[in-house]
């Protein structure tokens, strides 16, 4: 089970709409573009086609840095130069 919050804004303009420019500022106040997204259309399934990889044990007391330079190259996981 997945629970998604959902947040609506509706902007009410005086005398016309928001330019291209004023919009995008407004909506740089209004979300967080690392955790949000703005949806402009409405969502039809939240299935991202994204697949679990089974979890591995990295054996890290037996092998050491070995061990986490080889999942670092299987997973792509990004660390730092060691």
């Amino acid at each position: 089970t997945r629970l998604e919050r959902s947040k609506r804004y509706l902007l009410n303009v005086s005398g016309g709409s928001l330019s291209e420019q004023a919009t995008k500022h407004v909506k740089g106040m209004l979300h967080d573009k690392m955790t949000e997204q703005e949806y402009t259309e409405p969502l039809t399934t939240f299935d991202s086609g994204a697949h679990r990889e089974p979890v591995v044990t990295v054996p890290i007391m037996k092998e050491g840095r070995a061990a986490l330079e080889k999942i670092n190259e299987e997973r792509g996981l990004g660390f730092d130069d060691f």
